[in-house]
């Protein structure tokens, strides 16, 4: 067990009464609780990172629950009578929504990428652009796949994903965003950020948290592109990428239209492709194999 959580549970067992992280470690520093192994400037954020693991990772079997965002309480003093009925109401924390952010994203000149499948050589070729700016660029899009030891997560679009006729309420495999020029900073692991995005997309959807101690256990690497043209003939580039999870993993349901989330196991191939989104369409059959 963290000796963070140890203190948190000491601390809140003797006040009876929802606590910040900072007021946490300021009772358990002046009670000697805090031993001297445990240090840092930002103790507070260490709390806090710890406790949201634990309360993502065990959910209603963690110890914890929120009371209100960065506000922690104890489970065991919920069927507790001489505790407030205000100390006593969870709550859960308004993920990030993921959005179409208003910042340069990856692009490639239609003129190039027509005719030409070697999608390495495209993206040397490639350039950060608006999102608004009008040309014959082609965007650039990670599809993540959520892989957990020999199964594939797999969803519905909702109204919330989708409005498009050709993606609402189908199912995928994969979860989407565009390749934005921050994704490729100084600890990109590939020359583009592609990797970047392809988890922060799966992160958002799926409320994993930032924390390095929780983020450290999935791993993402690339597996192939794919270039498909909409309705209206316009076209876009697909790069998938496998976000390998830890065993603990679960996601969470019933947000923000992700429908009928299920792991699928990669050797049931399945019967009916026209029941999968377009961009699924172009990889399902290799993914179950």
């Amino acid at each position: 067990m963290s000796a963070y959580l140890d203190i948190t549970e000491t601390v809140l067992t003797h006040t009876k009464r929802p606590m910040t992280a900072k007021s946490i470690l300021s009772i358990a520093y002046k009670n000697g609780l805090v031993s001297s192994s445990l240090y840092g400037k930002t103790q507070h954020k260490t709390l806090n990172a710890r406790l949201s693991e634990d309360i993502l990772k065990y959910k209603s079997k963690s110890r914890f629950f929120r009371t209100n965002p960065g506000t922690y309480f104890l489970r065991k003093f919920l069927d507790d009578e001489s505790i407030p009925d205000q100390f006593k109401k969870p709550i859960v924390v308004k993920r990030r929504i993921r959005e179409l952010i208003q910042e340069p994203v990856l692009a490639i000149d239609i003129s190039v990428v027509n005719g030409r499948s070697d999608i390495g050589s495209l993206l040397k070729d490639s350039k950060y652009l608006e999102i608004d700016r009008e040309g014959q660029e082609t965007f650039v899009w990670v599809f993540s796949f959520v892989k957990k030891d020999d199964a594939i997560l797999t969803y519905r679009h909702g109204k919330y994903r989708e409005a498009s006729s050709s993606f609402l309420n189908k199912k995928s495999i994969g979860f989407r965003a565009p390749v934005y020029q921050r994704h490729n900073d100084l600890f990109s692991e590939d020359s583009h950020g592609i990797l970047n995005a392809a988890f922060e997309c799966v992160s958002l959807d799926l409320d994993i948290s930032e924390q390095s101690s929780v983020t450290e256990e999935f791993h993402t690497e690339y597996y192939g592109a794919e270039i498909s043209a909409d309705s209206e003939g316009r076209n876009s580039i697909i790069l998938a990428c496998f976000v390998h999870c830890p065993k603990w993993f679960e996601p969470i349901h019933k947000r923000l239209s992700l429908n009928d989330l299920r792991w699928e196991p990669i050797s049931n191939r399945p019967n009916h492709l026209d029941d999968f989104d377009p961009w699924s369409k172009l990889f399902v059959e290799r993914v179950f194999s």
